[in-house]
């Protein structure tokens, strides 16, 4: 199973969206005097914050921050035709 660029761009935005976000919700729990414990809670509360967000910034159709481009047409080859057999 081969991965592509996509996959990716995709796995790197998750690892370093939910490491920006731990970091964010502990630092919030020690700024404002908190148990840290309510970091556990914030941390969650951040990323549905991310995944609204990345409505108006990236796809509108995903959680994901990053803009898709759009898919490439293929290329049109010659007409299937009798005694033509797909390549495998």
């Amino acid at each position: 199973m081969a991965m592509n660029r996509t996959y990716w761009l995709d796995l790197g935005e998750r690892v370093g969206a939910t490491a920006g976000e731990a970091v964010l919700g502990v630092a919030i729990t020690e700024f404002s005097s908190l148990p840290v414990w309510w970091a556990a809670l914030l941390v969650p509360v951040l990323s549905a914050a991310k995944g609204a967000l990345a409505r108006y910034v990236g796809s509108p159709t995903s959680a994901s921050l990053l803009r898709r481009r759009p898919p490439i047409a293929p290329v049109p080859g010659p007409p299937d035709g009798p005694g033509v057999t797909p390549a495998a």
